[in-house]
């Protein structure tokens, strides 16, 4: 039956109507499509206020028929403009959104602002005295426009409430292998086994559902953090008010073997899975990551590294989720590294890296090499709950040596506790909390500067937060 027919999808698609408002997508982006759509929405309407958001869909149709477009768009009552939409051409300017704004009437031409920001429209398009005004709100163009609508219809929805405007938006953009939660509890996914809940938490299944995820943290201006394995972490006791994003499982823990003796590694692989099928396959290299609690994601975007290596050591490239929303691969020499930091792993998300080996060896022969690494480890390092090295290695003497003679071995705050094997691990004692490891950080920091006049930096990351608001 006809009355059974869903519609075409981005064809006049209603996504709000609360009588007040209606806000409504569709795919036109030739000036006789928008001629057509803007015609059948006043004469449905007459009386509601036109409200247009136009995003022109390629810089060689929008510089052909950029005067036509102005005299479509020309018919709202106020008009809003988003960049054009690429569709994998090159910028052209004479093809860009302002090619069409000099062919606007006087009456649009000084209203008519781009936006490359949603929040920015958003705003704009927030309703004052809506008791008063009836309108319709027009999203036009076949480029990424739909998201920007369906955005803005969730928050309307949401009645202006982001976190459910947030989980609304993303209720049919995610594949069914994606896990996402609110209200998820962090501290026991850490090593140091403290800290609170995660307002989000999420596990994509795949690259385009991280995107996916990415993309509606900056539509509703989210914060969002990754987490691997929670070694190098400590959640603090009220959580995290926006993403906390995982790769775990199949796609992202990948581990195969190239032909130039290297492995092509998934973001969410294990350290200690890529240490033994390197060894399995008789490649040299990989030894000290086995007793690196982490994943391959985290230690790039660490650098983390033991006994004297580094994860970059091993690097050739790495694909990155940039926050531009492209993915792109970067060779490992152009890569902006330090110490415990990579400056793309923080504002992008490695996805995989090709990680090269440094020859060829017996099984045997490495296998002796992780045992020795491991034996020298069991020795030096606790093994109660703890989040690793808490501060960077000055200049002068380790972090470990001026802790423990500044006589702060076995010192406690609440739960936490200074190791008395290695001073620089503040474990957890079972019965710990975020605030207590925090206090002893400060404390054995504030202790050895005045014993030694040296100010130890933290290595371990709080989540969500920058040491800066705990040091001032």
């Amino acid at each position: 039956d006809f009355e059974e027919f869903p519609g075409i999808q981005r064809r006049q698609a209603t996504l709000f109507d609360d009588g007040n408002r209606w806000v409504v997508e569709d795919y036109a982006h030739h000036p006789t499509e928008i001629r057509s759509f803007l015609d059948l929405r006043r004469k449905m309407e007459p009386s509601r206020s036109m409200k247009v958001i136009f995003q022109p869909h390629r810089y060689s149709r929008t510089e052909c028929l950029a005067a036509g477009f102005a005299e479509e768009l020309a018919h709202a009552d106020q008009l809003f403009l988003l960049p054009t939409y690429s569709a994998f051409e090159k910028f052209d300017q004479r093809g860009s959104v302002e090619a069409l704004t000099g062919y606007l009437p006087p009456r649009l031409r000084g209203s008519t602002k781009i936006y490359d920001d949603f929040g920015d429209l958003r705003r704009s398009l927030h309703r004052k005295n809506i008791e008063k005004l009836k309108d319709q709100v027009l999203f036009v163009g076949a480029g990424d426009i739909e998201h920007w609508a369906h955005a803005f219809s969730a928050w309307e929805h949401s009645g202006e409430d982001k976190h459910k405007a947030f989980g609304l938006y993303l209720e049919n953009r995610l594949s069914t292998g994606t896990i996402l939660n609110g209200y998820h509890p962090l501290g026991s996914m850490t090593t140091m086994g403290v800290g609170g809940n995660a307002r989000w938490y999420a596990e994509p299944a795949n690259a385009e559902d991280l995107r996916s995820l990415v993309e509606a943290c900056k539509l509703f201006e989210l914060p969002r953090s990754m987490m691997g394995r929670g070694s190098n972490l400590i959640v603090p006791d009220d959580g995290f008010g926006g993403l906390v994003l995982r790769l775990r499982g199949k796609f992202w823990n990948t581990i195969e073997l190239r032909s130039e003796n290297s492995l092509v590694v998934g973001a969410g692989a294990k350290l200690n899975d890529i240490c033994k099928f390197a060894c399995g396959q008789g490649l040299q290299g990989f030894e000290f990551l086995e007793g690196i609690p982490g994943t391959l994601g985290g230690a790039l975007r660490m650098n983390a590294g033991a006994m004297g290596w580094e994860t970059f050591d091993l690097v050739d490239w790495v694909s990155f989720l940039l926050p531009n929303g492209k993915i792109q691969e970067i060779p490992g020499s152009e890569l902006e590294v330090g110490y415990r930091y990579c400056k793309e792993a923080y504002e992008g998300i490695a996805l995989r890296a090709k990680l090269k080996s440094e020859g060829r060896a017996k099984h045997q022969e490495i296998r002796k090499v992780i045992d020795s690494l491991a034996q020298a480890r069991r020795k030096t390092q606790p093994r109660e709950a703890s989040s690793g090295c808490v501060f960077r290695n000055p200049n002068e003497h380790s972090a470990g040596w001026l802790i423990d003679q500044s006589g702060l071995k076995g010192e406690k705050v609440g739960g936490a506790t200074v190791s008395d094997m290695h001073a620089n691990f503040i474990l957890n004692r079972g019965d710990a909390t975020a605030t207590e490891v925090i206090k002893l950080i400060l404390k054995v920091r504030e202790r050895v500067q005045k014993s030694h006049g040296l100010t130890l930096e933290p290595e371990v990351n709080v989540l969500g937060k920058s040491w800066e608001q705990y040091l001032s």
